[in-house]
């Protein structure tokens, strides 16, 4: 559900803005704060975690190592949970969850690399690492806060620059890789997807 400063502005633009580019979309969400572009990406993260856990039936070492592993679905409920109710404690809960998952999902990266077989089983395997990398940026949009993304940078533009954005990088890398991993997906029914998401009531913990 959508909590922004100005929400009728934001469901305007979620229902009549007319970009051609859904990268262009998803970064605009930027300037109604973080939680549009954390919801953003849950919306996109929900089927990656499907992808994931099909995972490549032929295979049963990825599927014992990684479809059936429960990494990346507790990962996933732990951002459910903190969209639910933002706290100290499922903040902590999903930074732990996060460390674990980039862990996991590299090591999935790595197996779809050097794995051999058919085109077809090469293929799943990698759409299945980038549904990983899916359900990864979107927890690296929920962790995104300003201090850290800006430590160091002594240029004061450059600094407001990131504030402003917010995740909206993470936020596009989640959608960008989603669409990767699902081909044939057409981006405005990804859109739609991601508006239905964001209209619809906070996901319900787990």
């Amino acid at each position: 559900m959508i909590e922004a400063s100005d929400p009728e502005s934001l469901n305007g633009y979620l229902s009549t803005d007319a970009r051609h580019r859904l990268s262009d979309w998803v970064w605009g969400l930027s300037r109604w704060g973080k939680r549009p572009l954390v919801l953003a990406a849950f919306a996109v993260a929900e089927p990656a975690l499907l992808s994931w856990k099909q995972g490549v039936p032929q295979d049963e070492k990825w599927q014992r190592v990684f479809a059936r592993a429960t990494i990346a679905e507790h990962a996933f409920a732990a951002l459910k949970d903190w969209l639910h109710h933002p706290s100290e404690h499922t903040e902590r809960a999903l930074t732990t969850h996060h460390a674990r998952l980039r862990e996991h999902v590299a090591a999935a990266a790595r197996a779809a690399e050097e794995s051999s077989g058919s085109r077809s089983v090469c293929e799943r395997r990698n759409r299945c690492a980038g549904a990983g990398r899916v359900i990864l940026a979107a927890l690296d949009a929920a962790l995104w806060n300003a201090t850290a993304a800006t430590d160091g940078l002594t240029d004061e533009a450059e600094r407001q620059a990131i504030e402003s954005t917010g995740p909206a990088l993470e936020t596009w890398t989640a959608v960008r890789e989603y669409l990767a991993c699902t081909p044939g997906t057409a981006e405005s029914a990804l859109r739609q997807v991601i508006r239905d998401a964001m209209l619809a009531p906070p996901p319900a913990p787990t």
